[in-house]
């Protein structure tokens, strides 16, 4: 009888070790697969706007993507989720179209961050009227005029989230 329960003692931790086992295989692979980007986009003021174009760290994390609807017209908004690299400093770029009529504009936020949540990024406006860069850092919302003062792009981060506002050039 002695031994059965010696038997069922081993199986027991045979099964709690190769438990914790897969555990931490499935948490590494998690870890590995990446962390999450959320951004949120909103549009007060354009005609229209639309992304262009991203990348997140690289073409394996681009397209596990989940970007927001194709075009984002007046008094409208969405998110989208990105997988970014969660080991090293993470460094997205998101290119965006926006229209006011017949007039063409984009504008370029490159995004660093890592999940200890330090970071910061830039946005470049270019238009008919020439090019503005600005940068910006976390926990702190600013501010990016287009230099003829058609619009404005208002940025947000804090890490694991990006949020980006198209706004008319008079509204803080």
């Amino acid at each position: 009888m002695n031994n059965k329960t010696n038997d069922m003692g081993v199986s027991l931790v045979a099964i709690a070790t190769s438990t914790t086992l897969m555990q931490a295989a499935v948490s590494a692979k998690e870890f590995l697969d990446g962390a999450y980007l959320c951004v949120s986009i909103s549009n007060y003021h354009a005609d229209s706007l639309a992304l262009n174009s991203f990348l997140s760290d690289n073409m394996d994390y681009s397209s596990a993507a989940v970007p927001h609807k194709d075009f984002i017209f007046a008094n409208e908004g969405d998110s989208a989720v990105y997988r970014v690299n969660s080991i090293f400093k993470s460094t997205s770029s998101f290119l965006y179209g926006v229209e006011f009529g017949k007039d063409a504009y984009t504008f370029l936020i490159e995004y660093h961050w890592n999940e200890a949540s330090a970071g910061s990024g830039s946005v470049l406006i270019e238009g008919k009227s020439g090019s503005i860069k600005k940068t910006f850092s976390f926990y702190k919302r600013e501010y990016v005029t287009e230099k003829g003062g058609t619009f404005r792009v208002s940025v947000f981060a804090t890490g694991g989230f990006l949020q980006i506002t198209v706004l008319p050039p008079s509204i803080s």
